[in-house]
């Protein structure tokens, strides 16, 4: 029986099945979200998410008319802001002392002191260069997220921004192989799409394909892609595929991620689900000679190292917390709690969040359970919501109740039963409603 996973269908060609996927959402948050600026130099802060890597297009404040210095997005809801990559421009001569900034809320920006810090980068960014960030404290729940330019010596300059929920599996990994030139190019954390920058290429055979290797067994929820400007079609018909074995191409039978039918400058593709392997590999589904130029690629999933990270948010009737850690140890069959008895209520709605953990959900991978005193209530899984092709972030939701009976509930306590879980994400997101 085919899957009805939505945005898929499968066809017939040949005698051979194959798999298309039609999902092409971004997973980049930022991507076409709500602009607002300090001042403008005539270029309109909106460019800065366009999904445009070429650095003669960028967003640059007026110094001449502010000494503060920022550029903020909005997002159309919460999110969990994990990573941040900022492109400089051709002329972005003094891109340092930058801070990265997050609020809970929908709000105007006056000063960082009603924001908190995600990280910074003090150091020079180069022109037409990147530099890739993680918030310091974990993922951080956002609606809002600033860029300032703390010195006042040269303007804010920003070609494109990326903000991701999702882990960048890829980072790092050198381990990279094609039959053409700049291999290593391709995961370097460079987005400029320039028509005069190194771009990976293939060499002109066929089929022409590109090869990385994960280093770890991988679930892969999704694949980002930066074409090079002017040549978007040479990434035309190309599968993306993944294997367990460092085999020669082409891997028989072939494990599909997703596939780009015509491609674009800037394209993700979602994986089906369950896709695990450790090699990804980009090929030509067809016969041809063209050569292949990808710019920057970037993974996004979970592997078998990944440690639990349980991140809890607190929203009560006037107020929103984020608690980062939790008092637990990083076993996964550890219990992960925190304090609520603060908030003096007996009933409460807990959300829990992740991508690809719905039929962990449904196959009871989960619980959560309130205490009063002595006294342990489980609380009841009511709604599920399936986010894996639907959501920017990819996040499935498993809403459950809780009830304390005799007195005011004191903790919230979450536990992973690791036999019961279908998926290697290790990326908990709990959002308590009291």
């Amino acid at each position: 029986m085919l899957s009805n996973d939505k945005y898929c269908f499968w066809c017939f060609l040949f005698g051979s099945v194959f798999f298309i996927s039609v999902d092409t959402q971004h997973v980049n948050i930022a991507f076409n979200q709500t602009v607002s600026v300090s001042t403008s130099n005539g270029n309109d802060g909106d460019l800065a998410v366009n999904g445009i890597f070429h650095i003669d297009s960028f967003f640059q404040t007026n110094i001449s008319l502010s000494l503060r210095q920022w550029w903020m997005v909005t997002f159309d809801k919460q999110y969990f802001v994990r990573t941040i990559r900022i492109l400089n421009s051709k002329d972005g001569s003094g891109m340092k002392d930058i801070d990265f900034l997050t609020h809970i809320s929908t709000v105007n920006y006056l000063n960082s002191s009603q924001f908190s810090l995600c990280n910074t980068i003090n150091e020079i960014i180069p022109k037409r260069k990147a530099a890739t960030i993680d918030c310091l404290k974990g993922p951080q729940y956002s609606r809002s997220l600033v860029v300032e330019k703390r010195s006042t010596d040269h303007p804010l300059t920003i070609c494109e921004i990326e903000i991701w929920t999702m882990r960048d599996i890829d980072r790092n990994k050198m381990d990279v192989s094609t039959n053409g030139w700049w291999l290593r190019n391709a995961n370097d954390g460079q987005s400029d799409s320039g028509r005069f920058l190194k771009c990976p290429e293939t060499a002109s055979a066929s089929p022409g394909w590109w090869k990385m290797n994960l280093e770890v067994m991988s679930e892969l929820y999704a694949v980002s892609i930066v074409s090079r400007a002017g040549f978007n079609s040479r990434l035309n018909s190309i599968n993306i595929i993944v294997n367990n074995d460092n085999t020669e191409l082409p891997w028989i039978p072939e494990r599909i991620c997703s596939s780009i039918d015509k491609a674009s400058s800037y394209m993700t593709r979602r994986c089906q689900k369950s896709t695990v392997g450790q090699f990804l590999a980009l090929v030509r589904s067809t016969a041809s000679n063209v050569i292949m130029s990808i710019c920057e690629i970037e993974v996004f999933g979970s592997t078998i190292k990944d440690e639990p990270q349980v991140n809890w948010v607190i929203n009560s009737y006037n107020s929103s917390f984020q608690h980062y850690n939790d008092n637990s140890s990083c076993s996964v069959n550890a219990v992960h709690s925190i304090g609520i008895s603060q908030y003096q209520s007996k009933a409460l709605v807990a959300e829990l969040k992740g991508v690809s953990l719905l039929q962990s959900c449904l196959n009871a991978a989960f619980k959560i359970y309130v205490t009063s005193f002595t006294i342990e209530e489980e609380c009841e899984l009511i709604n599920h919501v399936d986010g894996y092709y639907s959501e920017l972030d990819m996040m499935d939701s498993c809403i459950f109740k809780c009830q304390c009976q005799s007195n005011n509930c004191l903790r919230i306590h979450f536990t992973i039963l690791q036999s019961k879980l279908l998926t290697l994400n290790r990326d908990f997101y709990i959002i308590v409603n009291i």
